[in-house]
């Protein structure tokens, strides 16, 4: 009897054992599939939508306010993170845009030099590497059928204030992240996007236009 009592008594702990493991087991795949299911979305100041306009899928993409490099400076300078821009100009800044219009349609330069000098423009891009509220904000375009990126798109990018009224033209640099391939090559620049607010996106594509509805 004893023995017997001691052989149901070993196999209720060994049970006892395996069920907690597996309660445990699954406790952290369910707070592991919590974390991954987390979108970029969900935080502050991050944007990724997608649309389509004719024949070109349109992505767009805001985050933190990138380093944008000329490729002579990213080989000059061994730079290894940020931008390499093809071709365009790094901003002023994001609140130093040449070209907005307010709702009356008149034309407000926002920085204190018009025809800022590409030197200029480098080092006060710089600058604004400082301000939290310098955005990158970039555009990826894709035939829609084949997935291709799209190379040599004519782009044109306004930014609405949907409080003010007021429309940005974004100056456009085609580039892509260093060290990256061309399937990463976009169009945009670093813009000033205040967090919390409301903005229309104008995006045309060889003539194709969309918009996106944004809150940062």
């Amino acid at each position: 009897m004893k023995k017997e009592y001691l052989i149901g008594l070993i196999i209720l702990i060994v049970a006892a054992i395996a069920i907690f493991s597996l309660e445990t087991n699954s406790k952290k795949t369910s707070t592991y599939s919590s974390m991954q299911m987390v979108s970029p979305t969900s935080v502050a100041g991050i944007i990724d939508q997608t649309q389509t306009a004719g024949k070109y899928k349109i992505e767009l993409h805001i985050g933190p306010q990138e380093q944008m490099s000329t490729k002579a400076d990213v080989a000059s300078k061994h730079i290894t993170t940020g931008e390499e821009m093809i071709s365009g100009e790094m901003s002023t800044q994001g609140a130093m845009l040449p070209t907005s219009t307010n709702a009356s349609g008149m034309s407000m330069f926002q920085g204190a030099n018009p025809s800022p000098t590409s030197a200029a423009m480098q080092t006060n891009g710089n600058e604004a590497m400082n301000n939290p509220t310098v955005k990158h904000l970039e555009v990826h375009v894709y035939y829609a059928k084949a997935g291709t990126v799209v190379k040599d798109a004519t782009i044109a990018i306004a930014v609405v204030n949907t409080k003010t009224n007021v429309k940005t033209t974004l100056p456009i640099a085609v580039m892509q992240g260093i060290g990256q391939s061309i399937s990463d090559l976009h169009y945009g620049n670093n813009i000033s996007l205040e967090n919390g607010q409301a903005y229309l996106v104008n995006v045309t594509v060889n003539g194709q236009k969309t918009v996106f509805n944004i809150t940062i």
